[in-house]
């Protein structure tokens, strides 16, 4: 049922960065944040995406130091900062957060 209820997701232009970004990461946090099902596709894109800004950077440590449940956290405190925000942004600023800080 979920795979439906998001075939319209299908990418978006992530403002300032050049990249487009398929599935939920193109939703604001609000929506993924707005019921079970959208907030699981989330945590399963958001590992997905973060293993991809890993290897793409060429640093694989990068949330070494904590785990899954480490990471969504600090996406999620991230999105509360600006809800309207897409997942995708809030996710890349908590990754070059992590990445700057050696975590």
């Amino acid at each position: 049922m979920a795979v439906i209820a998001f075939s319209y997701v299908s990418c978006a232009l992530a403002k300032d960065s050049g990249l487009y970004i398929h599935g939920i990461g193109s939703v604001s946090c609000a929506t993924w944040l707005s019921n079970t099902a959208n907030e699981q596709e989330g945590t399963v894109w958001l590992m997905g995406f973060w293993t991809g800004m890993s290897y793409g950077s060429g640093d694989i440590s990068v949330g070494s130091l904590t785990d899954t449940l480490g990471i969504i956290a600090s996406v999620k405190a991230s999105c509360a900062l600006d809800p309207a925000e897409l997942l995708s942004i809030h996710a890349m600023v908590v990754f070059n957060k992590f990445r700057s800080l050696g975590r």
